[in-house]
């Protein structure tokens, strides 16, 4: 039977036609998948830029930072510095929707400097490379912790933002190129600083 078993081995018994088709297959992926890579153009990024090693390693630090640096703009006072720093983060097509907004929210009477973030934080990430490309699909969904307020007068807020996000290589850097919000959920805004609970006031 050993002998049996070890014959069978032996290329002289092998199918052709079998060998053939094997070997069709492989080199058809192998062309597959080179053609892929090999049609997406030199991927140049900045110096400071995280490089696609990086992102493919972490695609939800991107995510954060990228969310990190638009609320820092925010946080800004003057329109050319705010859209300067949108500019970082953002393709021209999000990046005058951005801008617009924070406008909007200055001409309403809004005092920014009655607002202070504190943290930005994850709590859902979902994402996916798009086909033959170095773009990057994010469901996500975060909170922005921070106090509102003067004085004694203040109190956290914890807004969660639901949102689908893709990001992309725009001039050297790693900036979202596509934004639409889905949701904004304001049920995490907390109790007023300095203000007692009634449970917090019976002796």
């Amino acid at each position: 039977m050993k002998h049996t078993k070890l014959s069978r081995l032996n290329p002289r018994n092998w199918n052709p036609r079998l060998i053939v088709l094997i070997l069709a297959g492989a080199l058809g992926l192998w062309w597959a998948y080179g053609e892929r890579w090999q049609s997406l153009p030199s991927l140049e990024l900045a110096p400071d830029a995280p490089s696609l090693t990086q992102v493919q390693e972490r695609p939800d630090k991107l995510i954060l930072d990228t969310l990190r640096q638009i609320y820092a703009a925010f946080d800004l006072r003057e329109p050319e510095e705010i859209y300067d720093a949108l500019a970082e983060a953002t393709a021209p097509q999000v990046l005058e929707d951005l801008y617009l907004q924070k406008q909007a929210t200055l001409q309403s009477g809004l005092d920014p400097a009655s607002q202070t973030l504190h943290s930005i934080e994850l709590r859902a990430l979902d994402y996916a490379w798009l086909p033959n490309s170095y773009t990057l699909d994010y469901d996500a969904r975060w909170a922005v912790i921070g106090l509102v307020g003067h004085g004694v007068h203040q109190h956290i807020r914890g807004n969660v933002y639901s949102a689908r996000l893709t990001m992309a290589p725009w001039q050297g850097r790693w900036r979202i190129v596509a934004f639409e919000l889905q949701d904004v959920d304001r049920s995490d805004a907390g109790q007023p600083i300095g203000q007692a609970t009634p449970q917090e006031a019976q002796p």
